[in-house]
């Protein structure tokens, strides 16, 4: 199956929903047809011809491109993604405008995201979350280290290339520099982001820092493992409010067959506090021991 990048923390959905015209060109690639599209853009799948490969593009929607916020976090996706160079973060090739359009050319992914082989496919083994999990840690630690925080780790956000189902970490369209004050990204208030995912200090004060990317991928291994989320809610609201009391059912008591040394450390990874949790290369340390250990192994 190929898949063209998330948009807008959208799932994108099949070309053949869409028959809209588009591009023939755009930054000298051959646009081939159109992948999906979301409430901020649209992808296309493009051939760059003189280098002879497939790409993705992800180009603004016309009627988003006067709104200012918009176009800002459209651009602080470009700018954020490109910055990182690591084989667990998308790679973005070019970043332009077309017709005064931004776009961005970033590389085809072929494979579903984590959120399709969460709803398809059968439980993971232990060993293949644990994989999943430190390639996903090891993508943020990258972004961390150049001061950015993704703001939206979530499973519609992890794509899972090829055969070996690699992790590609996409849609930075949330992330802002470590140091800049978070209110830049509250547009007219609402609240930004994927609730079931969001870390309970951004709740309460809107900020959030490269700890609250570690909450997110701690409640994204609690899901595969558990097969149900730490926090639950029937609204928003009420899935809010759950996150921000911070009472998690413990994965342990959940899921018993759960190896302790990694219900613990899932447990650590969506402490309430942020001083509480690993960040994420600590994380990618705790999982390689994980992974070298015996902890694997179900209880008995």
């Amino acid at each position: 199956t190929v898949v063209g990048p998330a948009i807008d923390g959208e799932q994108d959905f099949a070309a053949a929903a869409f028959d809209a015209d588009h591009p023939a060109s755009i930054g000298g690639h051959t646009v081939l047809r159109q992948l999906g599209r979301g409430g901020m853009g649209v992808v296309y799948l493009a051939r760059d011809e003189r280098l002879g490969r497939e790409v993705a593009i992800k180009m603004m929607l016309p009627r988003r491109a006067g709104d200012t916020a918009a176009r800002r976090r459209f651009l602080r996706e470009s700018r954020s993604t490109a910055a990182v160079e690591h084989e667990n973060v998308v790679t973005i090739y070019q970043v332009g405008e077309h017709e005064g359009l931004p776009y961005l050319v970033m590389q085809r992914l072929e494979g579903p995201t984590l959120a399709s082989l969460r709803d398809h496919a059968d439980r993971l083994p232990i060993d293949e979350v644990l994989r999943i999990g430190r390639e996903i840690a090891s993508g943020l630690a990258a972004a961390h280290r150049r001061g950015l925080v993704h703001r939206d780790v979530k499973p519609e956000n992890i794509h899972l290339e090829g055969p070996a189902r690699q992790v590609k970490i996409i849609d930075f369209g949330l992330a802002r520099d470590a140091d800049e004050p978070a209110a830049k990204l509250t547009i007219e208030g609402a609240i930004i982001g994927t609730p079931a995912y969001m870390a309970p200090e951004r709740i309460s004060h809107d900020t959030c820092d490269a700890k609250g990317d570690v909450f997110g991928l701690g409640v994204i291994l609690y899901e595969l493992l558990a097969g149900g989320l730490p926090f639950e809610g029937h609204s928003m609201v009420t899935m809010l409010a759950s996150i921000a009391r911070g009472t998690p059912r413990p994965l342990g008591s959940v899921r018993p067959n759960v190896p302790e040394a990694v219900a613990e450390l899932v447990m650590r990874l969506i402490a309430h506090a942020p001083a509480d949790r690993p960040d994420a290369a600590e994380t990618v340390a705790a999982i390689t021991r994980l992974e070298r250990g015996s902890a694997t192994e179900p209880r008995g």
